[in-house]
């Protein structure tokens, strides 16, 4: 057992960034994003790291969404140090520093095979929202050459962009019904608002089915970056029935058409797993579930 007396928290230096790395390479068979992506969290702020006998043993960040809304992401610690507790104190280190900071909403996101689920429930924080993980290889697939991804008065079927009458309105009132009311961008999903998803969605595709009383779905595709691996479905909204296997196709064309190579990678809302998978998208492997969770700092 660690002997606690000997444990300490303090915000992180610039310095530890490379010790950070080396921590965490391992894990995720060493695909961890803090990799990559950790000087620029520490220059950013909120960053904290637990140390033992002077030895760095843990990471942990707290993000200011706004200035009631915040963040928890990149808790780790040394996997030489697993199952010890440590993960909890950094977690009750954290959240005591949060506290002392601000006021509002703090949310955090994990997959059910991550070893923070097991003090969530005791930590105070609920669940909110459970996203099960599905997705298609479409780089699997054979280029599209110049069919369309969905051709004009063939269909109920048209790609349209946020400012189309009716469609922010609509992914609105699908991220309350299906998301808990949050915006959902990879493992970070921020209260929803007008102005979030204007600037997250403005200039995406969006994949939508109409009918005779208006919009039945959307599907907005996301990319992380210019030349992803992997893509995203963001805010999806509608009816279970309108994702069918016509619009799972067409789905899979426009993302052939903008990112060939690319895979599609995503939560999808727990609603609509089964009608997606029976359209044609799979459950993937290793990482089944995403949990998201909240608290009210008062």
């Amino acid at each position: 057992m660690a002997d606690f007396d000997e444990l300490s928290f303090r915000p992180a230096r610039p310095a530890d960034a490379e010790p950070i790395r080396q921590m965490v390479r391992t894990i995720w068979e060493g695909h961890d994003y803090l990799v990559v992506s950790i000087d620029r969290r520490i220059a950013e702020g909120g960053v904290y790291v637990a140390e033992l006998r002077d030895r760095l043993v843990g990471v942990s960040r707290v993000r200011r969404l706004a200035d009631d809304e915040w963040w928890l992401e990149g808790l780790r610690v040394d996997p030489q140090q697993w199952g010890l507790g440590l993960g909890r104190r950094l977690h009750e280190f954290t959240m005591a520093e949060l506290h002392r900071l601000g006021h509002g909403m703090a949310r955090w996101s994990t997959a059910d095979s991550n070893r923070s689920v097991g003090f969530a429930a005791g930590s105070g924080f609920r669940k909110v929202l459970v996203l099960p993980f599905a997705g298609y290889p479409y780089s699997r697939e054979k280029p599209l050459e110049n069919r369309a991804a969905v051709t004009a008065g063939t269909d109920d079927l048209a790609l349209v962009d946020i400012d189309e009458p009716g469609v922010l309105d609509f992914l609105l009132a699908g991220c309350r019904e299906h998301y808990a009311g949050l915006l959902s961008r990879g493992w970070v999903l921020p209260a929803a608002t007008a102005q979030r998803l204007r600037e997250a969605l403005g200039g995406r595709p969006i994949l939508v089915r109409r009918g005779p009383r208006g919009l039945r779905a959307a599907a907005p595709l996301y990319a992380g970056d210019p030349r992803p691996d992997h893509l995203y479905l963001s805010a999806v909204s509608g009816e279970p029935a309108a994702f069918d296997a016509a619009f799972v196709q067409a789905l899979g064309r426009l993302i052939r058409h903008l990112h060939p190579g690319a895979d599609l990678w995503t939560p999808v809302p727990l609603p609509l797993e089964k009608t997606f998978l029976a359209a044609g998208l799979r459950g993937e492997e290793g990482f089944n579930w995403m949990y998201v969770y909240e608290l009210s700092l008062g």
